[in-house]
């Protein structure tokens, strides 16, 4: 099965909002300010769970595998451009919606 344009836009939605969850909220019971705690300040773990753009590429690679999960079958090159194009589009989105510049 094929992804949609109605599912390739719900999967960028949700890497966005994982990325927003993760990088900038406290979440319930503060499980992502806790862990977002533990790595030191200067380490690149830190860097990842802090920095939107680059977190968004785990939680893009979240969702192709939820979409994988859900039936979607892809060739693996296809799969590393929705990877990447997930991405790509909250990145945007947080562009977009927080005035900032590239």
């Amino acid at each position: 099965m094929k992804i949609s344009i109605f599912e390739f836009i719900l999967a960028s939605l949700a890497t966005y909002r994982i990325s927003l969850m993760v990088v900038r909220e406290k979440g319930p019971g503060h499980v992502f300010k806790k862990t977002r705690e533990v790595p030191s300040k200067h380490s690149k773990v830190y860097d990842w769970l802090t920095c939107l753009f680059c977190f968004s590429m785990t939680a893009s690679a979240l969702c192709c595998g939820a979409l994988w999960l859900a039936g979607f079958r892809e060739h693996w090159g296809m799969w590393f451009l929705v990877w990447n194009s997930l991405s790509a589009i909250a990145i945007v989105i947080h562009m977009k919606f927080n005035n900032q510049e590239p």
